[in-house]
């Protein structure tokens, strides 16, 4: 592990480890049932030794915690007040509306390319019979 890796690594465990002890009441079993890691790796991710969490796992912190992962990760605190339930719910709220919104546009997308699709079947549609006529006609001749 580099030495700037590992100092970030060591200061994330002390601030995990000050998440347990506020969240846990320093119940690092508790913790490490949140993520699905045993009692070695809980003290390994304190301790700086072990860097690097799961998506999943920085999610059961973000919702069971409270806590903002930017925060915990970085150090970078603007106040130690819990994320609230409301703040939660606009967040997700406005990421609903966006996903709804790429929805609506990708739909609109498809439709036009199926609307491209269609006059280009009726065209060729207008060709076959326009060469049955004329395969008629050379026949009948």
């Amino acid at each position: 592990m580099s030495r700037i890796k590992e100092l970030i690594a060591y200061k994330a465990g002390k601030r995990i480890q000050q998440l347990i002890d506020d969240k846990f009441g320093g119940n690092k079993s508790k913790f490490g049932k949140l993520l699905g890691i045993d009692n070695s790796g809980v003290n390994k991710l304190v301790d700086g030794k072990r860097s690097g969490l799961t998506f999943y796992q920085l999610y059961q912190i973000r919702m069971q915690c409270r806590t903002d992962i930017n925060d915990l990760i970085t150090g970078e605190y603007s106040d130690n007040e819990e994320v609230s339930e409301e703040a939660l719910r606009a967040q997700y709220s406005m990421a609903a509306k966006k996903d709804l919104h790429l929805a609506h546009t990708e739909i609109e997308y498809l439709k036009k390319g199926l609307a491209d699709k269609e006059d280009i079947i009726r065209s060729k549609d207008q060709i076959i019979e326009y060469l049955k006529m004329r395969l008629n006609q050379f026949l009948g001749d």
